[in-house]
């Protein structure tokens, strides 16, 4: 497997293992890692583009801190950038009865114009391969 440098960067001392839980409250999927894994690799404002927000919350039953994502997809942008940056992670689909929120931060419009960025350059490259593939005809 290729050397990422990236890893290097965010874990110079070797990978972090770490749990991260997938949950439901309702009818959202809430995924976390511990704060103090999680503020390792991602800081605040790496939740902004790709997640457009953040939750932090405690476990009553333990006394720990949590950082993380709501919704399916983000979800699973949060394990792969996590994995992305170094981290080794065992994921714990279960109910977290003892987690409660504790703060969150939304960012919506830099999401949604992130979104809409990304749909623009996905459209430019279809349309670039289609007239590619005509040239080549």
């Amino acid at each position: 497997m290729p050397k990422n440098p990236s890893v290097e960067a965010y874990a110079p001392y070797g990978p972090l293992e770490f749990p991260v839980y997938e949950y439901r409250s309702g009818a959202t999927v809430f995924c976390d890692g511990e704060t103090s894994y999680v503020e390792n690799l991602l800081k605040p404002d790496d939740f902004i583009l790709p997640f457009g927000g953040w939750i932090a919350s405690t476990d009553e039953v333990t006394g720990k801190g949590y950082f993380g994502v709501w919704g399916r997809r983000n979800a699973k942008r949060f394990r792969r950038l996590l994995r992305e940056r170094g981290a080794h992670i065992t994921i714990v689909r279960q109910d977290q009865p003892g987690r409660h929120p504790l703060r969150s931060e939304t960012y919506p419009a830099a999401y949604h114009e992130n979104r809409l960025a990304r749909k623009r350059l996905r459209m430019s490259q279809d349309s670039q391969g289609k007239s590619a593939d005509r040239n080549q005809k």
